[in-house]
């Protein structure tokens, strides 16, 4: 029987493979040629290396906010929408699916709750 024996993870093999692989276990563990459960141990008994994942993982979180303020900036409604739902909650912004109002059932499609800030509509006009 002639069982080709894995090679030995090293730090410094794993380091490297952890920059610009976004975090992402399954690219980390093809760059060094291991399984993704494998390395993915190999990372969490090492702080040094948990924390480049960590660092990593703010990078592309970075790169994705940035690209939602893009699409804001240029009135994206998917973006505003998301925006709202999720930094506005705060300031009474929802989101939901599964509304009702008065007994009564509303459109099943995606409804945006805006809050009324204490405006009185009768004065409106």
């Amino acid at each position: 029987m002639n069982m080709a024996k894995k090679k030995r993870l090293l730090i410094c093999q794993v380091e490297a493979a952890i920059k610009n692989s976004g975090g992402i276990m399954a690219v980390i563990a093809e760059f060094v040629g291991h399984d993704p459960r494998t390395v993915k141990k190999f990372i969490a008994k090492n702080a040094k290396l948990t924390k480049l994942i960590e660092e990593e993982r703010d990078r592309i979180l970075d790169i994705a906010e940035n690209g939602l303020q893009e699409a804001i900036v240029k009135k994206k409604e998917w973006a505003i929408r998301f925006a709202l739902s999720t930094l506005g909650k705060d300031r009474g912004y929802r989101y939901g699916n599964d509304l009702t109002s008065k007994n009564e059932e509303i459109n099943q499609g995606t409804v945006l709750i805006i809050p009324d800030n204490n405006r009185d509509d009768s004065k409106a006009g």
